[in-house]
């Protein structure tokens, strides 16, 4: 009985597959391990709230102190995630003048 390429080919395939098969069943078990679902009085973390600051409104009048902040009232407002030359910096000067055009 003589055992050609492609009866090697197959049976490689079948072994490679059932590898697969139970490398993924290991996987689960072990995260499952390290990683255990919360007990059922236990919120996940995604799903926790945290508490709001509740919402404030301004007034009085608007000064444009440079290109990322302003003042109302007596309040000093920073703008988060925006950086714009300050007044004393190349470019400052239009920074302000484009933001008291907005």
């Amino acid at each position: 009985m003589s055992v050609s390429l492609f009866d090697i080919v197959i049976v490689a395939g079948i072994i490679l597959i059932l590898w697969a098969i139970l490398s993924l069943a290991t996987a689960s078990t072990i995260q499952d391990k390290l990683y255990p679902p919360p007990e059922r009085n236990e919120v996940p973390l995604t799903t926790q709230t945290t508490t709001q600051p509740e919402p404030t409104s301004l007034s009085g009048t608007c000064y444009v102190i440079d290109g990322d902040t302003i003042v109302i009232g007596n309040q000093k407002i920073r703008f988060a995630g925006m950086n714009a030359p300050e007044l004393n910096e190349p470019y400052g000067k239009q920074a302000k003048w484009a933001l008291e055009l907005r």
